[in-house]
C-alpha cells in the first residue's frame, strides 16, 4: 500500500512538473465551447430556423390528431357494432399513421439538427485553430475540462467575436 501511494505521489510530482515545463515554452488558453455554441449567431439562425419548420410540419399533425379525435367521437354515437367496428378499424389506421408522421418528423428534424451542430462546431473548430496559429497558441482547453484558469487565458469573447464577424461576411 505504501509503495503504491509513493508511485502515485511521483507520478503526480512528475505531471506537475511536465506540465509546469510545457507551460513555461508555451502559450495556453481555454475557451467556455458551450458559451461559444450558445453564442454563434449561426446557432441561434439554426435554432430559429429549426423551430420554424417544426411549427411548419406539426400544423399538419395537428390537422391529423383533429380527425382522430373527430372519428373518436363519431365511435362514441354510434349504436350498431357492425358500424362502429368498421370507425375503430378506421381510427386504428388514422393512429398508427399519425405515430407514423410524428415518428418520421421527430427523426428528420433530429438528423436536420445534427446535420447543423456538425456544421457549427466545424466553424467553431476553425476559428479557434485559425486563432491559435495567430497568436502562437500551443494548447487551447475547453472551460469544463479545467478546474481553474487565470481570466486572462479565458478567450471566449474573442473567439465568439470572430466567429460571429466571419459568419456576417459570409452571410452577405
Amino acid at each position: 500500500m505504501a509503495k503504491k501511494m509513493l508511485f502515485a505521489g511521483v507520478m503526480a510530482i512528475s505531471m506537475a512538473l511536465g506540465i509546469n515545463a510545457f507551460a513555461q515554452g508555451n502559450k495556453i488558453i481555454f475557451v467556455d465551447m458551450i458559451k461559444v455554441f450558445d453564442n454563434y449567431q449561426k446557432t441561434i439562425d439554426y435554432d430559429k430556423s429549426l423551430q420554424a419548420e417544426k411549427a411548419s410540419k406539426k400544423k399538419a399533425l395537428d390537422k391529423k390528431k383533429e380527425e382522430i379525435e373527430k372519428l373518436k367521437n363519431e365511435i362514441k354515437l354510434i349504436s350498431k357494432a357492425s358500424d362502429r367496428k368498421s370507425k375503430k378499424a378506421e381510427l386504428s389506421k388514422k393512429l398508427d399513421d399519425y405515430n407514423a408522421s410524428l415518428r418520421n418528423l421527430l427523426v428528420d428534424l433530429q438528423k436536420e439538427r445534427d446535420e447543423r451542430m456538425k456544421d457549427i462546431l466545424k466553424d467553431i473548430k476553425a476559428v479557434i485553430k485559425n486563432y491559435a496559429k495567430k497568436n502562437n497558441i500551443s494548447l487551447v482547453l475547453a472551460r469544463n475540462a479545467i478546474a481553474f484558469g487565470d481570466k486572462s487565458m479565458d478567450k471566449t469573447s474573442e473567439i465568439i467575436k470572430m466567429l460571429n464577424s466571419s459568419y456576417k461576411r459570409k452571410k452577405k
